[in-house]
């Protein structure tokens, strides 16, 4: 993550402050929740002369897909629209990586 501050007394009166998870935007992300501006930011590096950072690249390579061939539950399918989302994990029909569940000790291609 980069390196920043937040006062938690700020924190309080941001009842709609999140920490969500996106790859590769979870600083903005985190930052547009506690709807602060430009203005209202403090660079403390060196008495206020500098501005440090250091960010690197946490996200290596991209996502899996998953193969799906059946149709899934509605708890398993919003997961995996919510991994979608967040760039964790993709769904296709054709391509990618054969699932399997599992359930009663019987496993089922999904």
């Amino acid at each position: 993550m980069a390196g920043f501050a937040v006062s938690v007394n700020f924190l309080l009166n941001k009842p709609n402050a999140t920490m969500p998870y996106k790859a590769g935007f979870e600083e903005d992300l985190f930052l547009k929740s506690l709807g602060i501006s430009y203005d209202e930011i403090e660079p403390k590096a060196d008495l206020c002369s500098k501005v440090l950072v250091w960010h690197t690249q946490t996200k290596k390579k991209s996502a899996s897909t998953m193969k799906l061939t059946a149709e899934i539950d509605t708890s398993l399918k919003n997961l995996l629209q919510e991994l979608e989302f967040l760039g964790m994990a993709h769904t296709s029909k054709t391509e990618g990586i054969k699932t399997f569940t599992s359930a009663n000790g019987k496993n089922e291609m999904l």
